[in-house]
């Protein structure tokens, strides 16, 4: 898998996923789901297909725990989804020698965000932001 390690939601067992959620939240954090969710990210491993599936399983287990959590304590937590990054750009080229060529276009960003989003939202974020985005025209996919 490389360094596909989102992919640990789906595949893991849940117990295990949860109950690192659910002590994070114990502690008071604030959990997110894990980054590069994106389809254009998991491309890189074969995985764009598992993309809903990655953002909707972590959104839920976060959410599942963020209410037991405040069931156990009477402190209410917050499952904060996270939205990119993404290892692609659509200002720069990647290759040197031809400043024109781009390896995604701007809606093809569109898409892929998305993609993650839905799954974030029907997983039962309570809360969405956007992650460390380094180009301007990328950022500008949100509005």
């Amino acid at each position: 898998m490389g360094r596909a390690g989102d992919f640990l939601n789906p595949s893991q067992s849940t117990d295990f996923i949860d109950s690192f959620v659910f002590v994070s939240l114990l502690l008071g954090a604030v959990f997110h789901s894990f980054l590069c969710d994106l389809c254009v990210y998991q491309a890189d491993y074969e995985l764009e297909h598992m993309v809903y599936d990655i953002n909707y399983k972590s959104a839920k287990l976060c959410k599942m725990a963020a209410m037991e959590v405040e069931a156990a304590t009477g402190q209410r937590r917050f499952c904060a989804g996270a939205m990119g990054p993404t290892n692609r750009t659509l200002s720069i080229s990647p290759k040197v020698e031809n400043a024109a060529f781009r390896n995604i276009t701007f809606q093809e960003l569109v898409v892929a965000y998305k993609d993650q989003i839905k799954g974030l939202v029907d997983g039962g974020c309570d809360i969405l932001f956007v992650e460390t985005i380094f180009d301007t025209l990328n950022a500008k996919v949100f509005f």
